[in-house]
C-alpha cells in the first residue's frame, strides 16, 4: 500500500496492536509509522527518494511514556517530531550547520536571493 496521506498510514495499520499502550500510526509527510508501545523509540530505513539524504541510513523516532509522539505540540498535529539527521549526506548537513536555526535559515536564504 502507497502512503500519501496520515488516512492512508491508518489504513495500513488497522488491524495492527494498538490502544491506550501506544503512539497512534501516523504519517509525517515522508514515512509511514507504524502503532509504537510507549516509552519506545522505533527506526526505518531512510528513504531513497528524497535529495540530500543517504538512503543506508535510519530514521527514528519516539513514543513518549504519555502516548504522544516526541515533539508533538499543541497544534501540531499528531506526527510529533522525526528524526532524519542521521540521513543527511554530509553536504546537507554542513549547510543545515552553517544555516543555523528555521529562521535564520529563512533570513539567510531571503538574502541570497
Amino acid at each position: 500500500m502507497n502512503v500519501f496521506s496520515n488516512e492512508t498510514c491508518q489504513e495500513k495499520y488497522l488491524n495492527s496492536t494498538q490502544g491506550d499502550g501506544f503512539c497512534p500510526a501516523v504519517w509525517d509527510k515522508v514515512l509511514c509509522w507504524p502503532p509504537t508501545r510507549r516509552g519506545s523509540v522505533t527506526s526505518q530505513s531512510c528513504p531513497t527518494n528524497q535529495q540530500g539524504l543517504d538512503p543506508s541510513g535510519f530514521v527514528s523516532k519516539k513514543c513518549l511514556e504519555t502516548g504522544q509522539w516526541e515533539g508533538k505540540r499543541p497544534g501540531e498535529g499528531q506526527a510529533g517530531w522525526t528524526n532524519y539527521t542521521p540521513c543527511y549526506t554530509p553536504e546537507l548537513l554542513q549547510l543545515t550547520r552553517k544555516l543555523g536555526s528555521s529562521h535564520e535559515a529563512q533570513v539567510k536564504l531571503n538574502e541570497a536571493e
